[in-house]
């Protein structure tokens, strides 16, 4: 064998050719051209003919083998017989293959592991043997899926490579990525709590798939020339590994779920719930009936293939059936009728094994718990109500039956009218607001008095100021406790739905639970993963709570402005400091989930714009002060060109009024005069508009 000087050597490599055999049979692997057929045989994908397992992939610069991506470095061909030497970082291997047959569409392969013949596959081919394994239900356990890739020909090589899917404990989508290399390769390993349906590359393979904890495997997808494979097909996707089957079966099934019909949304059915579960109810059964002919055409499914087409028809139904609570009509007390919640019941009793292996199972948990819950206590959380029932349960403020449906009536009627007025903000609004709240608390009359005589009873005010803010932590998990144990669900749905509150309550206020309380929720969660989990956030909002503030000149004190009553005035004070500058105007709260989503994009912003004259300023909406600080923490929302509000609640109401501020999180651009330019700006996620936006008002 002659060797090549390495100054050649290296060209090659940079041209993609990789260390070729300078011999007369020497090679390279690339894919044949109409006007050479005979050339590069070995190019393409090479399956097991007994089982259709995809076992090896030879392409221009890669072989793909043992659900690994491994370099090339020599190829030699005489006679038919290939000798290949791979190259995985330090790992090296040398595979034989020997094409045998007139078309030279078989081969034997040998390497020191194995000895086996292969066909060469154009297409993905449905397995031919039973697979009769279930999921595997790991008890939700943190573990780990490792999927190593192959994008050929991908357009968008910068966007990376993403897996997502619904933490079934938060109810919210984690998101995991992984960077594409100038080969097309890639590898990402994400944890999972246990087999759970995933969204793999979203908008621009679209794939829905599958993982086990513990596995591992290969994706190889060639786009040639492709943007979005949705309606692409299935012949461009390859899976190897222990659950290649499954991987294949679930991206061949795209199909059906492009043909299902489409559930209606539930706006269009409001009043009128019982004729949108007849619709509902016939679009499940012609999903099913369809879904039935196709295991009927594909009959060598595996079992666990079997086992999600069913629960994926009857949880995407199940879904949309529970998210018509937000259909119901409030202001009319309006509820499901029964036969609207037993058949919601029937399928709470028909959960999957294990229950993430769907992702429809957790919003429908999430509603179907949501529903009861609302129906009991309404829909709005009312500190002096369960300050109301807790001083009651302890014998500390006693009700009479009496009292207690009336506080319980009344709580439906201000929680409305609570939503009411926070709807209705602008000066153009509040005549009919006050309308419509009149006409509404008309005929709770009776319990709205005996509600306010309660509440403004000596003895209950008393407590409320002295006692209630020592106790309502243990207070609320009580209540939270005994909504969920009244719900009758199994021991591992009780320990995921008080799981749920805890990572929800973590989330909306940014804060650990006091001692007390936080004892008493874990001691409740007999799952010992669920419990380590909520151990681990409890710790990290302890160690938020004791950190201390970078750039505190952030925070603004008003109490100068303690008397301020007219909005124009009180915007002018608190902005005039920054005349001269651009500023960008944020509402929000603590509370407010997608305020603190777009936080996550302020750093990139503000490094975008240094050097410019730009001031963020935020005002914070019923904030209280440990949680405001905690976000601001956590979020880094400091600096010398940020500024902190968060005013009393009357004066932040009297500002939102006047800026129509009527859903949160709201941006505005203030211009260097003072003047608001710009009531719709892009948001912090839009980072690059934003940017460009703000650099535009500068240079004015």
């Amino acid at each position: 064998m002659t060797r090549l000087k390495p100054t050649i050597k290296s060209l090659l490599l940079l041209m993609g050719f990789g260390w070729l055999s300078m011999s007369s049979h020497a090679v390279s692997i690339s894919k044949p051209q109409q006007d050479e057929p005979t050339q590069n045989l070995l190019y393409g994908t090479w399956c097991d003919p007994k089982t259709n397992e995809w076992i090896i992939g030879f392409f221009d610069t890669i072989v793909v083998y043992e659900n690994q991506a491994w370099h090339y470095q020599i190829v030699s061909n005489k006679k038919s017989n290939y000798r290949v030497e791979l190259k995985n970082g330090d790992k090296t291997k040398l595979v034989k293959v020997k094409l045998i047959g007139k078309d030279k569409k078989r081969c034997k392969l040998t390497d020191h592991n194995r000895k086996i013949q292969l066909i060469h596959t154009p297409k993905p081919l449905p397995y031919s043997y039973p697979d009769t394994k279930p999921f595997v239900d790991n008890g939700y356990k943190i573990d780990s899926v490792t999927i190593h890739g192959y994008l050929q020909n991908v357009p968008n090589r910068e966007k990376p490579f993403s897996v997502a899917y619904t933490n079934i404990l938060t109810d919210k989508q984690d998101h995991f990525y992984a960077d594409i290399n100038e080969d097309g390769l890639f590898t990402l390993t994400f944890p999972v709590l246990n087999s759970t349906e995933v969204f793999l590359d979203w908008g621009r393979s679209t794939i829905i798939d599958i993982v086990e904890p513990g596995e591992t495997y290969f994706i190889y997808i060639d786009f040639a020339g492709n943007p979005d494979l949705w309606q692409v097909n299935n012949e461009a996707i390859w899976h190897m590994g222990d659950n290649a089957r499954l991987h294949r079966e679930m991206t061949i099934s795209r199909k059906l779920s492009i043909l299902a019909a489409k559930y209606p949304y539930y706006d269009e059915y409001r009043g009128k719930l019982d004729l949108y579960l007849d619709v509902m109810k016939d679009i499940f059964e012609r999903n099913s009936e369809a879904t039935k002919q196709y295991i009927i055409n594909n009959p060598q499914l595996s079992d666990r293939m079997l086992y999600y087409l069913e629960k994926n028809d009857v949880f995407d139904f199940a879904f949309r059936l529970m998210q018509g609570r937000f259909g119901l009509d409030r202001n009319k007390k309006e509820q499901f009728s029964v036969a609207y919640m037993q058949l919601a019941d029937s399928i709470m009793n028909v959960l999957p094994t294990p229950l993430t292996v769907v992702n429809g199972v957790s919003p429908f948990i999430r509603d179907y718990t949501a529903y009861y819950k609302e129906k009991e206590r309404g829909n709005v959380i009312l500190s002096e109500v369960e300050a109301l029932k807790y001083f009651d349960k302890q014998g500390v403020f006693p009700l009479t039956d009496t009292q207690r449906n009336a506080v319980k009536e009344a709580t439906h009627v201000i929680g409305r009218v609570l939503f009411l007025q926070l709807r209705g903000k602008s000066e153009d609004d509040k005549e009919k607001v006050e309308e419509r709240i009149n006409e509404m608390t008309k005929p709770y009359e009776e319990c709205l008095l005996t509600y306010y005589d309660l509440t403004n009873a000596p003895k209950f005010k008393q407590l409320l100021e002295n006692e209630w803010i020592n106790v309502q932590p243990k207070a609320e998990i009580l209540t939270e406790i005994e909504q969920v144990e009244a719900l009758n669900l199994s021991e591992l749905l009780n320990d995921l739905l008080l799981t749920r509150y805890a990572f929800y309550t973590y989330s909306a206020k940014r804060k650990p639970f006091q001692d007390e309380a936080f004892n008493l929720l874990s001691q409740k969660v007999k799952h010992q993963e669920f419990r380590s989990l909520l151990q681990e956030e409890q710790n990290k909002y302890v160690d938020l709570q004791g950190q201390s503030i970078r750039y505190v000149e952030s925070l603004k004190r008003t109490d100068h402005l303690k008397d301020a009553k007219d909005a124009d005035e009180l915007l002018k004070k608190l902005t005039e400091p920054y005349l001269g500058k651009v500023i960008y105007i944020d509402f929000w709260g603590v509370w407010c989930g997608p305020c603190k989503m777009q936080m996550e994009y302020a750093g990139k912003v503000k490094e975008g714009l240094k050097g410019k004259d730009v001031v963020f300023i935020y005002f914070a909406n019923r904030s209280p002060e440990d949680s405001w600080k905690n976000v601001i923490k956590q979020y880094d929302l400091t600096g010398e060109n940020v500024v902190h509000y968060n005013l009393p609640e009357e004066q932040q109401d009297m500002l939102e009024r006047r800026l129509g501020v009527t859903s949160f999180p709201t941006y505005m651009i203030m211009d260097k005069t003072g003047k608001i330019v710009d009531m719709n700006p892009p948001v912090p996620m839009n980072t690059d508009a934003l940017i460009n936006e703000l650099k535009k008002w500068t240079e004015k």
